[in-house]
C-alpha cells in the first residue's frame, strides 16, 4: 500500500508541475509573434533578403550571425578588388517590446573601409615613365 501511495503522489506532483508549467508559459504577445526581420542592403548573398520571424531570444544570435556574414562578404570582396580594410566594425541595436516589455536584438549594421593598395613599382616611377596614367580632362 506504502509503493502505491507513493506512486500515486508522485504522479501527481508531477502531472501538477507540468501543467503549472503550461500554465506559467509565457507566450509571445502579438507585437513579438508578428515582428519578422529582413536585410535592407544591396548585398544579395546574406540572410534575411525575405522577411523571416525569429523569436526575441533567439534574435541576438541571428542578427551577430547576419552581420558576421556582411563583415566576411566585404572583407572577401575587398581582396578580390585589390583593396586593404582599413576597419570594420559591427554595431549591434537593442530594444523592448513596447507591449509585454521583452528585450530583443532589433538590428545591426556593417561599416567596412578600405583603401586601394599602393603599387610600390608606380611610386617609384618617374613624371615621364606615369606619363598616359592619367588624364586631365576641362569642360
Amino acid at each position: 500500500m506504502i509503493n502505491n501511495n507513493f506512486n500515486t503522489n508522485y504522479s501527481n506532483n508531477l502531472n501538477n508541475s507540468i501543467n503549472n508549467y503550461k500554465n506559467n508559459k509565457k507566450e509571445e504577445c502579438n507585437t513579438c509573434e508578428n515582428r519578422k526581420y529582413k536585410d535592407g542592403s544591396d548585398d544579395a548573398g546574406v540572410s534575411f533578403k525575405t522577411a523571416t520571424k525569429v523569436s526575441p531570444n533567439a534574435s541576438g544570435l541571428a542578427v551577430r550571425s547576419h552581420e558576421l556574414e556582411h563583415v566576411n562578404r566585404e572583407r572577401a570582396k575587398a581582396k578580390r578588388e585589390g583593396r586593404e580594410v582599413i576597419s570594420q566594425t559591427v554595431t549591434i541595436k537593442t530594444s523592448t517590446c513596447p507591449e509585454c516589455g521583452t528585450p530583443y536584438t532589433s538590428g545591426g549594421e556593417t561599416r567596412t573601409i578600405t583603401k586601394g593598395v599602393i603599387d610600390e613599382n608606380a611610386k617609384n616611377l618617374d613624371d615621364e615613365a606615369r606619363r598616359g596614367q592619367f588624364i586631365d580632362m576641362y569642360i
